[in-house]
């Protein structure tokens, strides 16, 4: 699920730093969950802001810093290789690819 705006953030915490009702009040009011409001206020509390955290979680690249340079500077020298030409002889090993034919 996607995280909501930093406008509508905001305003469920400046609402509730108003008085303007509890937590399931604001909930109802900008239809979003009771724990949402409770998270944004959280967040809030203890950084400040109410801009999302960075994801941690996510793909570990598949090859490192220096493969990657190594092909980054094969494909300036020679853009118009293919991946097989590219990958296979200088990589062999290092991670696993799946390449599909065109049709």
């Amino acid at each position: 699920m996607r995280p909501c705006g930093l406008d509508l953030r905001e305003r469920i915490v400046k609402a509730y730093e108003n008085g303007e009702g509890s937590v399931r009040d604001l909930a109802e009011q900008f239809e979003v969950a009771p724990k949402t409001v409770q998270s944004y206020l959280t967040l809030y509390r203890t950084t400040g802001s109410v801009a999302p955290r960075p994801r941690a979680n996510g793909p570990r690249p598949k090859i490192d810093g220096q493969a990657l340079d190594d092909l980054r500077s094969l494909v300036a020298t020679s853009s118009d290789a293919t991946l097989d030409v590219l990958i296979l002889p200088r990589f062999r090993g290092q991670f696993h690819y799946a390449a599909n034919a065109v049709t």
